[in-house]
């Protein structure tokens, strides 16, 4: 549980930054991968790349991606100007391949508005 509140402190302290130069509008979006075991967190690990490539194609005005090898966890944290350009990207066929491929003991997504 430490290490989620770690994950979570991080993911704030990123909003707060992201949010001083923020739209009014903007929503970000965070989520945390947490693996069963060693192979699977380094399989999902290994997919960081591919779901920040997809993030920053689908037109993310800000992607962040990191990992806790200790929780065996990874998360991704990015910035978009509206819910619609969100769902866009997790939409498509390609994200639901890729998160198709995670495997996991929890997997949570969360999006916030940002305000000024």
């Amino acid at each position: 549980m430490q290490g989620f509140v770690k994950f979570a402190a991080i993911g704030a302290v990123v909003a707060a930054g992201i949010g001083v130069t923020a739209a009014r509008a903007d929503m970000i979006r965070d989520a945390f991968v947490i693996a069963d075991n060693k192979a699977d967190y380094d399989a999902n690990k290994a997919l960081l790349p591919t779901f920040a490539d997809l993030l920053k194609k689908g037109g993310a005005k800000a992607v962040y991606v990191g990992t806790d090898d200790a929780m065996m966890a990874i998360t991704s944290t990015s910035v978009w100007g509206s819910q619609a350009e969100i769902d866009a990207v997790t939409g498509t066929a390609d994200w639901k391949g890729a998160a198709g491929k995670l495997k996991y003991k929890t997997y949570t997504w969360e999006v916030f508005q940002l305000l000024p």
